[in-house]
């Protein structure tokens, strides 16, 4: 006795991700495929992830940590993640990241999102962002794009 109902998960723990990165799966996709699958006409549930960044809040004092430098890409089924060293007086790494993306086969061109004209102009040395938020940005961009799109196809929009 419900009008409807919501999967919302994650996949995702960059921590566990070490250098030069990794392809993880996306098991949150996955799974709400074939529950789709599953329940056919029956019900269809809404979905919803928490995009490149695992919920929670870390009590640390940001300005003292010096996180690696990341790009997080996300596939059809995969999380394509390149990962550094400590990001801030290596900030040129993400270039390598952005022509590690452009060569994987993965990229989806630069006119794809925003994120990914950040990927494209970063990999042809026309910008390099001196900001970890930026790089955030560029993932959350490329994501929202990505699955915004693999809604509309798996529900025939």
């Amino acid at each position: 006795s419900f009008r409807s109902f919501v999967v919302v998960a994650t996949s995702i723990s960059i921590s566990d991700v070490k250098a030069p990165g990794a392809v993880l799966p996306r098991h949150e996709w996955s799974l709400y495929k074939a529950l789709v699958n599953e329940l056919g006409d029956l019900r269809q549930p809404n979905y919803g992830d928490y995009c490149i960044e695992l919920p929670g809040y870390i009590s640390l004092d940001m300005r003292f940590v010096n996180g690696a430098g990341k790009v997080i890409y996300t596939t059809e089924g995969s999380w394509f993640i390149r990962k550094g060293n400590a990001f801030r007086g290596n900030e040129n790494q993400m270039i390598q990241h952005c022509n590690d993306i452009l060569a994987s086969g993965l990229y989806k061109g630069n006119q794809y999102s925003w994120g990914d004209k950040v990927i494209d102009n970063t990999a042809k040395r026309l910008e390099c962002s001196k900001s970890r938020t930026i790089w955030k940005q560029v993932g959350f961009s490329h994501h929202i794009t990505l699955v915004a799109a693999q809604l509309a196809i798996l529900h025939g929009s």
